[in-house]
């Protein structure tokens, strides 16, 4: 099923970048039906008919991943898309537990939508909600809604390489969001019927008040809920960062870890079966596959949970019936079947790192556990076996880890060494104490002391760990096609090690030369890259001037840096940039290319100005580009008579109505960008 399920994601992926439709898809899989008949027909040789047979079943695979994935866009005749006005008077029940950081947010699914409250149409889509700032009411899942607002589209991302929010909340089928006054949302009673969600979150709810009751600091509280129920609301900023910066944030989310520790512990419970029985193993795997689907349910049923749910229940219903047992076709039918609920998944973090991280573990283990002869202390061979885990585990996710998270924990081996063992402490600890609390609060209480004491060893450790010398390698930064590289290293050199295949780890090498050769030219370009960059910041001004590998940046107006990192940070990185320092505007200053003056960029081949209020600077020689900031508030005719610039650009820290006179002058003249209107804009100088 490996190849079947790579072909069925791979349709997916196509189809989506090539914004095939459904229509496409249909067409196409009809064309492959009848080679397949024809194929039938005019193919003699079996051999010839089996290999022809499987290319069209990899095809038709191919093209269901893309007919799922168009059924899955279709907006269906009463979306809510189809109603919206200027303002909107909408019903909707909140889906998702809210989440609050400057204000409280929550996703909800719109049922009732018009422009006259009592003429609503029927409807149906998400949207993201945005509460009023002083609302601190966190409406439970299941809780209906009455607003008024205009519904606003997701802005793109304004600046190269940022975090497409609205692609994000696109794949989660959330199109639209609105943002309520204070006056304009009313709370109303539940949703008509009892939904799953709904009664979920309820009993989550109340078990986190549980550990709210036995456990008496709020970091424990934190951790505990976190790890057990995977509600990380709770947990502090700074622990979550010390759990991420270790390598041992995977044990703060319910996942395959904590699913695999709730496997071990109900085999425990039913390791009298005997399992040379066919009826003894069907018992034990419908125990396992209801446990671990009662616990993932028990979490709220978050899309990790989920995953990892479905991923053990295929391999216990695999290992239980089938007499030929195979990991990586227990793996791929998890992935087909979450593939084919919901195609948007494939582009998940948690999906791609759970899958690489298994398959790792599954590749990689024994011959890392085989580097040293057995030990013959089992502590020590237990210690050495979590270490090799680690290590195979992080093999497989390493490159996806970077690419989407731009660092790598070094003692992640170190962090796991410590997190895993206590996760499945914290866990049984957790689950007793949930269970207690409803029939004996005196035993509760016992394991609400044991397990707070658990928690707080396992921080202090983090931390320490933390604060190690070189703990984090940070501004890490690959390119797509630099996974696509390392994993067929990898992937080549696990099966050459598996297999004893002499070539294969021949062609991992060959693989590993053309990309060191790739890197070196790479660096070489960027070694002598000339760029200027105008970032799209609402309200203020950045610009980097890159110079090779260095980049000096001008700002103006009022940026935390924070924002600055959210905002330039990827770019930065992605032109393997160092940040030199800041340029103040009123000075003189020369580097290794560039030079500056009160204003003016100057690199031998083009001049560049920003222009200011009453600001007279000598210079000779032409302005190319003239940069137009919250800095220059005067007529545009002026300015551009001036200067006779032969490229305008007009950054977004200008205010409105000097951006409406700089629209209005841009009729008259074709040479005027607008970064509100494109986004950043980059010069290569």
């Amino acid at each position: 099923m490996v190849r079947p399920t790579l072909a069925l994601i791979a349709g997916i992926y196509v189809f989506d970048q090539a914004h095939w439709s459904v229509s496409s898809g249909i067409i196409m899989a009809s064309v492959v039906l009848l080679g397949i008949l024809l194929g039938f027909k005019f193919i003699v040789h079996l051999q010839w008919k089996a290999t022809f047979l499987s290319i069209l079943t990899l095809a038709l695979y191919f093209l269901l991943g893309g007919i799922r994935l168009g059924g899955k866009n279709m907006e269906f005749p009463n979306h809510y898309t189809q109603y919206i006005s200027e303002e909107n008077y909408i019903v909707a029940t909140v889906v998702d537990s809210p989440v609050k950081k400057n204000r409280v947010r929550a996703e909800v699914l719109v049922q009732w939508i018009g422009l006259d409250p009592m003429q609503l149409k029927k409807a149906s889509g998400k949207i993201l909600v945005y509460f009023p700032v002083d609302f601190e009411y966190m409406p439970p899942i299941g809780t209906q809604i009455l607003m008024r607002g205009k519904l606003y589209e997701v802005n793109r991302p304004g600046n190269p390489q940022a975090f497409d929010y609205r692609l994000y909340l696109y794949r989660r089928g959330i199109r639209h969001q609105i943002f309520l006054h204070k006056d304009h949302v009313q709370i109303a009673d539940r949703s008509d019927g009892i939904h799953i969600k709904e009664f979920l979150d309820k009993w989550r709810r109340y078990f986190t008040l549980q550990l709210e009751k036995y456990l008496k600091t709020e970091e424990s509280v934190g951790i505990a809920s976190a790890m057990v129920l995977g509600y990380k609301n709770k947990l502090p900023e700074e622990t979550y960062q010390a759990y991420s910066d270790t390598g041992a944030v995977h044990t703060l989310a319910v996942s395959g870890l904590h699913v695999g520790i709730i496997a071990i512990i109900l085999s425990w419970l039913v390791i009298w079966l005997p399992v040379h029985h066919s009826i003894g193993r069907i018992i034990r795997a419908i125990f396992l596959v209801v446990g671990i689907w009662m616990y993932a349910m028990l979490t709220g049923g978050s899309p990790s949970a989920i995953r990892a749910a479905t991923m053990f229940s295929i391999i216990a219903i695999d290992y239980s019936w089938s007499q030929h047992k195979n990991i990586y076709n227990s793996m791929a039918v998890a992935a087909l079947l979450m593939a084919l609920y919901d195609p948007h998944v494939i582009y998940q973090p948690g999906f791609q790192l759970s899958f690489l991280a298994l398959g790792g573990i599954v590749i990689f283990y024994k011959p890392i556990f085989d580097c040293f002869p057995s030990f013959k202390v089992k502590a020590l061979r237990y210690f050495w076996g979590l270490i090799a885990v680690s290590f195979a585990a992080q093999i497989g996710v390493f490159p996806i880890s970077v690419f989407y998270f731009n660092k790598f924990p070094t003692y992640f081996w170190l962090g796991s060494l410590v997190a895993i063992p206590a996760a499945f402490v914290i866990l049984s600890l957790g689950l007793a104490l949930l269970f207690f609390s409803m029939i004996h609060t005196q035993l509760a209480v016992i394991c609400g002391f044991i397990l707070q004491f658990v928690i707080h060893v396992l921080n202090e450790s983090i931390f320490w760990i933390k604060g190690l010398p070189l703990g984090l390698i940070d501004g890490l930064w690959l390119e797509p096609y630099d996974l696509l590289f390392i994993y067929l290293v990898i992937g080549f050199t696990g099966y050459g090690i598996r297999l004893r295949n002499r070539r294969s780890l021949q062609t991992a090498f060959l693989v590993y030369i053309v990309f060191l050769s790739i890197l070196i030219i790479r660096s070489i370009v960027y070694h002598h890259q000339e760029k200027l960059v105008v970032y799209d910041i609402s309200g203020a001004t950045i610009i980097d001037i890159i110079d090779g590998k260095k980049i000096y940046t001008i700002k103006n107006g009022d940026i935390a840096d924070e924002s600055e990192q959210f905002q330039c940070r990827n770019y930065r990185l992605s032109v393997s940039g160092k940040k030199s320092n800041d340029i103040p505007l009123d000075t003189l200053w020369h580097g290794h290319r560039f030079g500056f003056n009160h204003g003016f960029i100057v690199n031998g081949r083009k001049n560049y100005f920003i222009a200011r209020d009453n600001i007279e600077v000598a210079f000779q020689g032409d302005v190319n580009v003239l940069i137009i900031t919250s800095l220059y508030t005067g007529s545009p005719e002026y300015v551009f008579n001036k200067y006779q610039p032969e490229l305008v650009i007009v950054d977004q820290s200008v205010d409105y109505r000097n951006y409406l006179k700089w629209v209005d002058f841009s009729k008259q003249k074709d040479r005027i960008r607008f970064v509100k209107n494109e986004g950043a804009i980059i010069l290569k100088l």
